[in-house]
């Protein structure tokens, strides 16, 4: 899969990693060469200890968006005993959203539908 991804990159872009759902893709450094493309890769938990105060900001960030209104998109909820159907939904690429696993038993999460309007997004530094 890496290859193909290096090879949509536009000359210049950047191949960003963000964790990996189906193995390490193997990317081509000759392309990275000729393409003079950019590789980036981030784990969150590191981050969080190389960057404490860069973490802290961005999760004030995160809590004014939820103040603002602005959650993820939940597209499903399963309870435990749906957890194939779950996995499969996001394992087939179906999910159009967040797909949560509600372990509790107590019906916590609902489906979210609201869509943030442009200028509310804006508002936010």
């Amino acid at each position: 899969m890496g290859t193909s991804l290096v090879r949509a990159l536009r000359p210049d872009g950047v191949f960003a990693t963000v964790g990996f759902t189906e193995g390490i893709p193997q990317v081509p450094l000759n392309l990275v060469l000729l393409k003079e493309i950019s590789i980036r890769g981030f784990q969150l938990g590191s981050f969080v200890v190389r960057h404490p105060d860069r973490y802290a900001q961005a999760m004030r960030k995160v809590a004014a968006f939820a103040e603002a209104g602005m959650v993820p998109y939940v597209a499903a909820v399963h309870t435990l005993d749906d957890v194939v159907l779950a996995v499969q939904q996001v394992g087939e690429r179906r999910a159009t959203g967040k797909v949560v696993l509600d372990v509790s038993g107590q019906n916590r999460f609902s489906l979210v539908t609201r869509v943030p309007s442009p200028a509310a997004s804006r508002s936010i530094a």
